[in-house]
């Protein structure tokens, strides 16, 4: 059975998960590779096929206590400690087999055992690959250091399984067929933590863009937290990162970003800021008149929270430049 599902994903489903991909590149992601080395255009963890469960995932959050029915776990993404490597997807394919005898047998289904363990593989592969994403992949505006796959709290973990799930629940949608029934059986039989992607949904996350530029926000600022990717979905409800980057120093949306940032947080906005505006950040010395004033709350909110970077001489100048060129101090 291991040999078929294997060779059913490779077969059937690359392109599919390409396609996924295909939405990150265009967004500035860092996948591509070059292709005399590879035998595909995108980077990819290692994908691996396992008879035994690994234990420690999930369990000291005991999140399927509430759950008589639930689905045990069908799939995994570990990363090394080091995080040198991209990381391996494990699929669970004894589980995903036992998932799928499962499935037809409470629908009533007539398809055969052998393309619903497809359907609901894919389906396993799809949501293990955004979580690679997540933790792994940088996006083109920061480098990231990889993020560990060990969540503290709740609010991380449904942040973490939120993201993987609206992604999958597109592909199942789109998809269409047997994909969406088993997909939409699943989720039904799964812990709380899987249903979060609803939260996205509710406050207008409808799109690949749209989710894409909010896990960029957050890879940029280091966030974790389903609460404040909410928080910063409704302030800035940019489906794409050119509107985010053009409204960013909006004064009203700028504050109220820096207000539920902690400290590193705003280290990281700052940091991209600089990096987006080096030297004295010149583009902003041209603007026209009637925009300074607007910008005027920009900086000065800018400036409010500059103390964090203090003894820095880098950061310093550029204070400096800013202060004398709007500040007039």
């Amino acid at each position: 059975m291991a040999s078929s599902i294997f060779y059913q994903f490779h077969v059937n489903n690359c392109i599919v998960d390409t396609q996924l991909l295909d939405h990150f590149r265009k967004a500035g992601w860092g996948l591509e590779v070059n292709e005399d080395q590879f035998f595909t255009k995108y980077k990819w963890p290692d994908i691996k096929l396992s008879k035994s469960i690994i234990q420690f995932l999930d369990d000291e959050q005991d999140n399927n206590s509430d759950f008589e029915f639930a689905i045990e776990l069908l799939g995994c993404y570990q990363l090394k400690k080091d995080y040198i490597e991209e990381g391996t997807v494990i699929l669970f394919y004894e589980k995903i087999k036992s998932a799928a005898e499962r499935y037809i047998d409470e629908t009533r289904s007539t398809t055969s055992l052998e393309i619903v363990i497809d359907r609901l593989t894919t389906i396993v592969l799809i949501h293990e690959l955004v979580h690679w994403l997540i933790h792994y992949v940088s996006p083109g505006v920061c480098t990231k250091t990889p993020v560990g796959t060990r969540y503290k709290k709740f609010d991380e973990l449904e942040f973490h399984e939120g993201f993987a799930q609206i992604f999958t629940h597109w592909f199942a949608n789109n998809k269409g067929g047997l994909y969406f029934d088993i997909f939409s059986w699943l989720v039904k039989k799964q812990p709380l933590q899987y249903h979060s992607y609803n939260k996205f949904l509710s406050i207008g996350v409808k799109t690949h863009s749209h989710a894409i530029t909010l896990m960029t926000i957050c890879k940029l600022l280091d966030i974790q937290s389903m609460d404040k990717a909410l928080k910063i979905a409704e302030i800035y409800p940019c489906k794409d990162w050119a509107t985010f980057d053009k409204i960013l120093f909006d004064p009203f949306k700028f504050q109220a970003l820096l207000n539920m940032l902690n400290y590193q947080e705003k280290k990281h906005i700052f940091n991209y800021i600089i990096r987006r505006r080096p030297g004295d950040l010149s583009d902003y010395l041209i603007l026209k008149k009637k925009e300074k004033k607007s910008v005027l709350k920009i900086i000065t909110a800018i400036l409010q929270n500059v103390n964090i970077y203090r003894g820095d001489p880098s950061y310093e100048g550029i204070c400096e430049s800013l202060k004398w060129n709007y500040l007039g101090v």
